[in-house]
């Protein structure tokens, strides 16, 4: 019996120990402010213009600063987002960007452009995931953008080096890019 405790024991107290990391942890993490959903706040964010394929107009809004691409269109619900409106996640440079689909509730299409505004890769009908297991977000690949654009999925036909971004657009989102 002493041979059997003495073996057990130190497993007991690391199980202990893990439990208490684990609960210092949510207890923690339940502490952080969660932020306002950006739904009411849409109307507030600047915004352009796009045309797409030559004909169809889409109000665009912008993504400029961090707390703005963080959120993205997060908790916005499918009533609060039309058809013929996006998202644009505009960064000063080309990088590496991964999107995630976390509280969605609409599919989207996201679009990664070059610094010409051109379309270099896609992620097409990305499902919504709003609030399910957190384990299964579905999330893109890493593609090099300085621009993202998500919208509803589905409802263009995108391609390849289509350009999305005239030259005074990028100009003009250049200069509201917050230093």
């Amino acid at each position: 019996m002493g041979h059997l405790s003495h073996r057990i024991m130190p497993r007991l107290e690391l199980a202990f120990i893990l439990f208490c990391l684990a609960a210092a942890a949510l207890a923690q993490e339940s502490s952080i402010p969660t932020p306002q959903a950006p739904g009411a706040n849409l109307a507030q964010m600047a915004h352009i213009t796009l045309t797409i394929n030559q004909k169809t107009k889409i109000k665009t809004y912008l993504a400029l600063t961090l707390e703005q691409q963080t959120l993205g269109l997060s908790n916005i619900k499918d009533e609060q987002f039309s058809r013929q409106e996006a998202m644009l996640f505009v960064y000063s440079v080309v990088g590496p960007r991964r999107f995630w689909m976390k509280q969605t509730f609409f599919d989207l299409d996201i679009l990664f452009l070059d610094e010409q505004g051109k379309i270099t890769a896609m992620a097409l009908g990305m499902k919504a995931h709003p609030g399910a297991d957190p384990r299964f977000i579905p999330t893109t690949p890493a593609y090099k953008a300085q621009y993202v654009l998500e919208t509803k999925a589905g409802i263009f036909a995108w391609r390849v080096g289509q350009e999305l971004l005239t030259t005074p657009q990028r100009k003009f989102l250049a200069k509201k890019l917050v230093p």
